[in-house]
């Protein structure tokens, strides 16, 4: 469900390379998910070698069991079978990848790629590239309202929205923002689009009837007045909530109907994606910086589980059909087995 925006990693391969670094990582993993110290390997259900350089945003089709994973360093996206843990295909795209989303109903994958401007619309069945639109400048993060086929593109270069049309492959409105957008997801149950803003610490509400964005929520401080940067979204559409990542080591929880804050959760540190399993109503959060994500009891608003991931980990994505949990760490995808509240 995730479309994995990642937008700190939008400026170059080099830039995740001199992140890890930084963070301390070493030698290689014993799992292979990464380079860094040993991670417990009862975590881990299976690893999936990547078949491209910076393997990083996931998306995840649970009615055809496909796994999308960008491949940002070689221009491409990658297909994993989720019943064989097997890549199946990888297939060229754009510049400078740097998210996706599928629609189950088509069965297509939606690519935004950064650097050359344009959304690639992917059919996995053919492994071919159906189309490749003009979108706004640098798009960052990619959504898709299955219920609607429109299809959500936030871009970082203009501030703005463009929404495709998932028949004709066509923009269809351009949607003003007043902030660069991070990242964006829908919600196919209310037709509303979420657009966070790092830099203005932000999450926008927009009408997808309308186009119009209907409310601006600031995402609050830290406990030192520093302003939380959210850099992920997910929206749970049963329950109606949408959770939010930021950089500085919380999830906060809105109230999709009010847009109130319910509850701000200390996950683990500088967390870099969100997913979370509808079916389940548990929230998952990598936490790139200490190898962990934290799992989170959508019920209670508490972290349930911790679980070990390898270094160098940064893109996560949930099946809700087989309750599975893909962590992407740029070498490889670590599957993990999806916990119970």
């Amino acid at each position: 469900m995730n479309t994995a925006a990642l937008s700190f990693l939008k400026f170059a391969p080099v830039l995740f390379l001199g992140f890890a670094l930084g963070c301390g990582v070493g030698g290689g993993g014993q799992n292979g998910l990464g380079s860094g110290a040993s991670t417990a390997a009862s975590s881990y259900a299976a690893t999936i070698q990547a078949a491209g350089k910076f393997a990083l945003p996931i998306a995840v089709d649970s009615a055809s069991n496909l796994i999308g994973v960008v491949n940002q360093g070689s221009n491409s996206v990658s297909f994993v079978n989720g019943s064989s843990n097997t890549v199946t295909s990888t297939v060229a795209v754009g510049s400078l990848p740097i998210s996706v989303d599928s629609n189950a109903a088509t069965g297509l994958f939606y690519v935004a790629n950064s650097q050359s401007n344009t959304v690639s619309v992917v059919n996995a069945s053919s492994n071919t590239v159906v189309a490749a639109i003009a979108v706004g400048q640098d798009p960052v993060s990619v959504s898709v309202n299955p219920t609607t086929n429109l299809v959500y593109v936030a871009n970082s270069g203009d501030s703005s929205i463009s929404v495709v049309n998932g028949a004709s492959n066509s923009v269809t409105a351009t949607i003003a923002l007043t902030a660069s957008p991070t990242a964006i997801k829908v919600n196919p149950a209310t037709n509303l689009v979420y657009v966070v803003s790092s830099s203005a610490n932000t999450l926008s509400v927009i009408d997808g009837s309308s186009n119009a964005v209907t409310q601006t929520i600031g995402i609050g401080l830290n406990s030192v007045g520093a302003p939380l940067m959210p850099v992920a979204l997910d929206v749970d559409a049963a329950t109606n909530m949408v959770c939010v990542a930021d950089h500085l080591n919380t999830v906060s929880v809105f109230n999709g109907a009010t847009n109130k804050l319910v509850a701000a959760i200390a996950v683990g540190n500088y967390p870099s994606d969100i997913a979370v399993n509808q079916t389940t109503n548990v929230i998952y959060v990598v936490n790139s910086s200490d190898n962990t994500v934290s799992a989170i009891n959508g019920s209670s608003n508490t972290v349930s589980n911790t679980l070990n991931v390898s270094p160098d980990s940064y893109g996560i994505a949930v099946d809700d059909a087989t309750n599975l949990v893909y962590v992407s760490s740029g070498t490889s995808i670590g599957v993990l087995k999806g916990v119970s509240n």
